[in-house]
């Protein structure tokens, strides 16, 4: 046989192994699987988009290592996202978790807010590739993940639009001052610059003197509920009493210190349409500033 047919045959016995390796892969390869979303934490937020980290628990039922890449979730026709890290190793026959930031977007983030209002059941279809660690080409596969993955991240991205517009426009101090206890108003604003109503069902102001909350020097709670109608702002005022004592001689030392600021803590319910998600955010304050 001359150099040139047995290079021929050698091309032709490697390009058969190829493809008997391939068909023999697409046929016993069994699929990876997404078996639950554990966590969900928001990284950064956006009006059309934000990155969550994704706390997956990811299934390999092979008996070879596998890597996953383009992993890309579809929660409605609006509302899709992808994974923004190189390609995953999965160990062979494991069960693991891992956490995956996964590029959210959504257009405008009305589409988001009518995710949160649908009443249609949580369920995400998750698309993505697979191959053998050992393997040069990736299948494609797709499944549906119905894990009350909606409950899960939605929370953490109303939580954030609600923490994005709103602000401490004024504290009042009162004029006078007894020694058990003093008033002070604090004017509150929430923005809503969306098409979409939001409605406060629920908050709660503290105040303590500085962000690692070491005193509390007063609170207020309030039950009443009110709408921002889309693209308007509503100032609303709390009057919190403070233990007057504590707080002057700490603001004494502040001052000594030149850093007079409190630490303002808001949280409460926000409603948009049926769906309702809680939000906490808080603000360093400097009374001089305000």
């Amino acid at each position: 046989m001359t150099a040139k047919a047995f290079v021929k045959y050698f091309f032709i016995f490697i390009i058969g192994l190829l493809i008997i390796g391939l068909v023999y892969l697409k046929i016993s390869f069994e699929q990876p699987t997404v078996s639950a979303i554990e966590d969900v934490q928001l990284n950064s937020l956006s009006d059309s988009g934000s990155v969550l980290i994704l706390t997956l628990k990811i299934k390999n039922p092979n008996s070879f290592s596998i890597k996953i890449k383009d992993l890309k979730i579809e929660l409605n026709e609006f509302v899709n996202g992808s994974i923004a890290e190189s390609p995953i190793r999965l160990p062979a026959k494991s069960e693991e978790i891992y956490q995956v930031p996964i590029t959210i977007r959504y257009g405008k983030i009305e589409n988001l807010f009518k995710l949160a209002d649908s009443t249609k059941p949580s369920t995400a279809t998750v698309h993505l590739q697979a191959k053998p660690a050992f393997w040069f080409s990736y299948l494609d596969f797709t499944e549906e993940v119905s894990n009350n993955n909606q409950g899960n991240f939605i929370p953490e991205l109303m939580a954030a639009v609600v923490k994005k517009n709103i602000i401490i426009k004024k504290i009042h101090w009162p004029k006078e001052i007894n020694t058990e206890r003093a008033e002070v108003t604090i004017d509150v604003e929430l923005n809503n610059p969306y098409d979409i109503q939001l409605q406060m069902n629920h908050y709660e102001v503290k105040v303590f003197d500085d962000s690692a909350q070491t005193a509390l020097l007063g609170q207020l709670s309030n039950d009443s509920s009110f709408t921002i109608p889309s693209h308007s702002s509503k100032i609303f005022s709390n009057k919190i009493f403070v233990k007057p004592m504590q707080s002057a001689m700490d603001a004494a030392l502040r001052m000594l210190q030149g850093n007079l600021s409190y630490y303002v803590l808001l949280g409460g319910n926000v409603g948009i349409g049926s769906y309702e998600s809680k939000f906490t955010t808080g603000f360093l304050v400097n009374p001089f500033n305000l």
